[in-house]
């Protein structure tokens, strides 16, 4: 016994039977990872877990108040989680809802491409650029302490250093926030 038509396939017009139609939107819902996917989720995944760890660390009230560095670190180890936390997740909800339009709503989907705009794009960057002048001051810093020198170390705190460096990779970063569009 045959099922009765259920629904029209647009590529090619031809009938599909209820079986037929559940297998065809069946792979199309379905989310797929490829190999580089899962690696690169994966490294996310280590990289937050890590940057927590970090923060657990450098959080502790006994290791800030002992040097400056160590609040510089915990910047920086909140910097990391910040980006690669919200990569992870941006990158997921994106996969998902990239599979179907049936997996996602319409705002869930536009959620979804903003975050991908918004993170991988800018936030991600700026963040990743924070770190790098971060190592970069402190490394700096490193240099003028086996020297013997005072690196500005009465005048530049440590809210200073952080604010004006978060300031410059914002802004550093800011042309593209107007690059992309979503669509």
């Amino acid at each position: 016994h045959t099922i009765h038509t259920f629904a029209m396939n647009q590529t090619n017009n031809t009938n599909l039977t209820l079986v037929e139609y559940s297998q065809y939107a069946a792979r199309f819902a379905t989310v797929t990872y490829q190999y580089a996917d899962i690696v690169t989720y994966t490294m996310r995944a280590a990289g937050t877990l890590t940057s927590l760890l970090n923060i657990a660390v450098f959080a502790h009230p006994r290791v800030l108040r002992s040097a400056d560095v160590f609040a510089h670190l915990l910047s920086m180890s909140v910097a990391d989680l910040a980006y690669l936390g919200l990569l992870l997740a941006s990158n997921l909800l994106n996969k998902l809802c990239a599979a179907s339009a049936t997996q996602c709503g319409p705002n869930a989907q536009y959620l979804a491409l903003f975050l991908l705009v918004a993170v991988n794009d800018y936030f991600s960057s700026a963040l990743a650029l924070f770190s790098i002048l971060l190592e970069i001051f402190l490394t700096v810093q490193r240099l003028f302490m086996l020297n013997n020198r005072k690196l500005f170390r009465d005048k530049l705190g440590v809210p200073h250093v952080l604010s004006a460096l978060l300031l410059f990779s914002c802004l550093f970063y800011a042309p593209v926030i107007f690059q992309s569009e979503i669509r």
